[in-house]
């Protein structure tokens, strides 16, 4: 991070995205919408009983129709600091899952220094979408779904090393005559066509290059939440946490080598500039 790599500075983010996440929490409350600690938040509440120690961002999912009513809304619930930030809110912003930010700071991350977008210190808030059924039709829907949304990404993404496969895939997304932003929308409407309440497995269907035994779950798994400590709270978590995680990281309680440590790559952070008059 630009403004200092220690531990000390590390903390002091991780607290400030702790008060966007309480920010993010009373609303939720205040509309009766649902959420789940979920990714490196979850295992951070069940390894460390709060944040993973170098890590520098907190996720929670919600059940789309939340998700949804939750975008919606939160924009006039939110206190005058905070911006919620979509495809809807923002052109520039390059995601399909949206984010709290706290625009009286500064945290520009390095893929996405060239947006003209809020780059405030920020919480991630994912949708969980409805999958079908049927095993084979789930795979050929994802298979569609994922090349678009790939396909999406690369568009919007002007630097980075490419693998040969991916250079090939930023080609052809070039061919298409549809903007970054326009094919991230669809992705993002195909990704939500399955009613959750209709089937039996949900996904984490946010990263398209994820494999369907990765981000699939079933339903139950969400249902009937637990609270589990995380920096002295008690939060919401599925039920089945140990599966999820499982799931997502095989032995999660093994910690990582410490060359696998590390979180966002930023060019700029402040806790105390507003990102639109933060200058090196």
């Amino acid at each position: 991070m630009a403004e200092g790599s220690g531990p000390t500075s590390l903390r002091s983010l991780q607290m400030v995205q702790l008060e966007i996440f309480h920010e993010f929490a009373r609303v939720c409350e205040h509309l009766n919408l649902r959420y789940l600690l979920f990714s490196g938040t979850l295992l951070g509440a069940v390894r460390h009983k709060g944040f993973i120690p170098w890590d520098d961002d907190i996720d929670v999912i919600m059940f789309r129709k939340d998700f949804d009513r939750f975008c919606r809304e939160a924009p006039k619930e939110l206190k005058g600091n905070y911006f919620l930030q979509t495809l809807g809110t923002e052109r520039e912003f390059p995601n399909v899952h949206a984010k709290v930010r706290d625009s009286n700071t500064t945290f520009i991350e390095e893929c996405n220094a060239h947006r003209k977008m809020n780059h405030g210190v920020a919480i991630d808030i994912f949708p969980m979408d409805g999958v079908p059924n049927n095993p084979f039709i789930r795979r050929v829907g994802w298979t569609l779904i994922s090349v678009i949304g790939r396909l999406a990404l690369l568009k919007l993404t002007c630097t980075g090393e490419f693998t040969l496969r991916m250079r090939i895939f930023k080609g052809v997304s070039h061919l298409i005559p549809l903007s970054g932003r326009a094919m991230s929308l669809i992705y993002s409407r195909l990704c939500s066509l399955v009613d959750i309440d209709k089937v039996n497995n949900v996904a984490f269907s946010t990263w398209p290059s994820d494999r369907l035994t990765r981000i699939v779950y079933p339903k139950e798994w969400f249902f009937d939440p637990v609270m589990l400590e995380f920096k002295g709270e008690m939060l919401p978590a599925p039920r089945e946490h140990h599966k999820v995680l499982t799931q997502l990281y095989r032995d999660y309680m093994k910690m990582p080598p410490v060359g696998e440590r590390g979180g966002h790559l930023t060019t700029k952070v402040s806790l105390t500039t507003p990102f639109d008059k933060f200058h090196e």
